[in-house]
Parts: C-alpha cells; sequence; structure tokens
C-alpha cells in the first residue's frame, strides 16, 4: 500500500506548458523553454541548449492558475537526436514551500481530469490569417488562448471549417508565421456585421522557434 501511495504521490503528466529558466531569482539572462511531462517532485523540460549537471536553476512555470516559480536541479540532459528542437532535461524541484507544493498539486490535480496534454494559456496578440484557397483580402483580428496544439482567434470574418489559413502573430519580439486548419466557427459570429467571429484553429505546421518566443510572452506575463 505504501508503494502503491508513493507511485501516485509522484505520478507524472504529460503536461505542455512554457516555463522560463534562469540561473538564479536574480539573474538576469533568461532562457525559455517547455514542459514534456510534470509531477510533483520534478519534470522533464526542453529547452534550446544543454544545461549542465548537476546545476541549480530557477524556473518560473506559467500555468492556467497563474505562474509557479521554483528552483530546481538538472539531474541529466539529452540532446534530441536528428533534430534541432534542442535538449530534454530531467530536473527535480529543491526547498519547495508548502504554497508552491500546494500549487502544483492543484493544478496536476486538475489535469488529471483531462487527456489534453496542451495547456491552454490567455493570449492576446494582434494576428493576420491568409486563407490559403481564397485569392481575396487577408483576415485580421487578435488571439485569444493558445497552446502548442491550437490559437482561439477572433477574425473580422467567418471561415468555414477545414479551411486552411496562414498566420502571421505580432508579438513584440518580430512577427511569427505558422499553419493551421479551421476546426470549428461561431455561427453567430459577424451579428450584427463587424462583429469579431470567433475561430478555434488547429496548428498544422510551428516552427522551433515559434512556440518559443510564445512561451516567452506567456511565461513572462503578469500573474
Amino acid at each position: 500500500m505504501e508503494l502503491s501511495l508513493a507511485v501516485q504521490r509522484f505520478a507524472r503528466y504529460q503536461i505542455q506548458l512554457p516555463v522560463l529558466q534562469k540561473a538564479s531569482a536574480n539573474a538576469t539572462r533568461v532562457e525559455v523553454g517547455w514542459t514534456r511531462d510534470l509531477s510533483l517532485s520534478g519534470a522533464c523540460l526542453q529547452f534550446p541548449a544543454c544545461l549542465p549537471a548537476p546545476a541549480v536553476i530557477w524556473l518560473r512555470l506559467q500555468t492556467d492558475r497563474g505562474p509557479i516559480e521554483l528552483e530546481a536541479r538538472v539531474v541529466w540532459t539529452c540532446e534530441i537526436p536528428g533534430s534541432r528542437q534542442g535538449a530534454l532535461h530531467g530536473i527535480a524541484f529543491v526547498g519547495a514551500t508548502g504554497v508552491q507544493c500546494q500549487a502544483l498539486r492543484d493544478m496536476l490535480a486538475a489535469r488529471e481530469r483531462t487527456s489534453d496534454s496542451s495547456l491552454r494559456l490567455p493570449l492576446d496578440l494582434p494576428v493576420t490569417c491568409h486563407p490559403e484557397q481564397e485569392a481575396d483580402l487577408p483576415l485580421h483580428g487578435r488571439t485569444v488562448d493558445f497552446s502548442r496544439r491550437g490559437v482561439l482567434l477572433l477574425l473580422n470574418r467567418p471561415m468555414p471549417a477545414g479551411a486552411s489559413l496562414n498566420m502571421v502573430l505580432h508579438t513584440p519580439w518580430g512577427s511569427l508565421t505558422a499553419e493551421g486548419v479551421v476546426v470549428w466557427a461561431d455561427p453567430q459570429g459577424g451579428d450584427p456585421p463587424g462583429t469579431a467571429v470567433q475561430h478555434g484553429l488547429r496548428l498544422t505546421s510551428l516552427s522551433w522557434s515559434t512556440p518559443l518566443v510564445l512561451g516567452l510572452e506567456l511565461a513572462d506575463s503578469s500573474p
């Protein structure tokens, strides 16, 4: 029974959320990455380059319940073979307070009730979308939330489900491009005329640099 409880306590969940990493809380150099999985005791993180083990680092995990700041020790690193997607890191949390542990516990408990590993976080950025199948004017609007799998958009006119869009996100760090397919559009959108229309977009092409920059925007946002 004790073994079963221990396994349950430190079960790992496949959760993708943005994370900032620094050498210490007061350091100025920041690196951004994403989680691959997460537990109460540690995580598997993806960063552009290998960090030295057993370095102790400062982390800021951005969740849908607000940021969680923790210290962690790098246990192991592994470059992702045959790709330009950086390196994986196994980390163990150190010195977590009761408040930090409870924040992790609450977030993991909420994720346990869903099979979707891509956490959606609020993201308000201007966006321009170019329909692939239309020689038409581009659509303009804003993002509502973002995950590594999809985006919720507000656009100035409706697009049908199945339409392919080339999307340009305008961020403080420059423009980012991505491709996606419209999964759904609000049937009541655009009524009255001029009202923004909600669209659910499934991402089909996303370079490694795009989620890094978006991760920086998400993880560095105010609580």
